[in-house]
């Protein structure tokens, strides 16, 4: 079996550590495994800017070190691909419902019913509400819990009212403490332009490849301005919203489109 590696960690993999890889790898009777343990955990945290990430080397120490003694053909750990920010819109997306300034006035008129539910508060007998899709919160604990940065991205003049919804509304943080959403939001992009202005803003910002950003959306047509950037763009309906299945196929979709995660398969020569 060959072994799938992103294209930084393959780089610091040929380049930096294979001697201590190779060593931790077949050192599974060894009694300083541990030692090898945290020396991994140090370099990956010193080559953050490579794109290493702890959850790579927590998924390498619990998959490799224990694997039993190895042969020729025993296999290694394959490095799933993640984007570096997942974008959400908010009406049709986060939430079922729209929010609008003729219909809910100021930010003040938000009324929390429950925590998925929030209603107008000068309008209580109507059907002015907004109700969050139930898989949101797994969804954004999900994206912080890969390390990506969570961003806010719709075409409406109401971003007042969007941020304080997104007060009401919780989700966990990577480190499992609830919080606010708008408290987990690293770029909050609520403003009536092209789409493709807000993740210009977030481009220059961030840094980050445009290849390595998925949006989720809603409606059948993705937005052509955003899609020529290099953005992936789910789209889906809004009466369901963003549910865990469609986030995950549109990761799925993101990896196919971005390709193979570094150089062919192939096998690691053995110590």
């Amino acid at each position: 079996m060959g072994t799938v590696l992103t294209r930084p960690f393959w780089h610091w993999w040929k380049n930096e550590k294979v001697s201590l890889l190779h060593t931790s790898i077949y050192s599974r009777m060894n009694p300083q495994k541990r030692s090898s343990q945290r020396k991994i955990y140090r370099i990956c945290s010193r080559n953050r800017k490579h794109g290493i990430r702890i959850d790579h080397a927590a998924y390498f120490l619990n998959t490799v070190l224990y694997f039993p003694t190895p042969s020729a053909h025993s296999p290694l750990v394959v490095f799933t691909m993640f984007p570096k920010l997942v974008a959400l819109n908010t009406d049709g997306t986060i939430w079922a419902g729209r929010l609008d300034e003729k219909e809910w006035g100021k930010p003040d008129n938000i009324h929390k019913v429950d925590e998925f539910t929030l209603e107008n508060k000068r309008r209580v007998n109507t059907d002015i509400k907004i109700k969050m899709n139930p898989d949101i919160p797994k969804i954004i604990n999900e994206i912080l819990k890969n390390d990506a940065s969570l961003a806010i991205v719709s075409r409406n003049s109401s971003k007042a009212l969007s941020d304080r919804a997104l007060y009401y509304f919780k989700a966990k943080d990577k480190d499992g403490e609830t919080k606010s959403i708008i408290d987990l939001v690293r770029y909050d992009e609520v403003v009536d332009e092209p789409l493709s202005n807000h993740f210009k803003r977030i481009h220059e910002w961030s840094k980050f490849p445009y290849a390595d950003m998925v949006y989720f959306d809603i409606g059948s047509e993705v937005p052509k301005d955003v899609v020529d950037l290099g953005v992936t763009v789910i789209g889906g309906p809004a009466t369901t919203g963003l549910t865990w299945e469609r986030y995950k196929k549109g990761l799925e979709e993101w990896e196919r489109r971005k390709g193979p995660p570094g150089p062919p398969k192939k096998e690691l020569p053995r110590p």
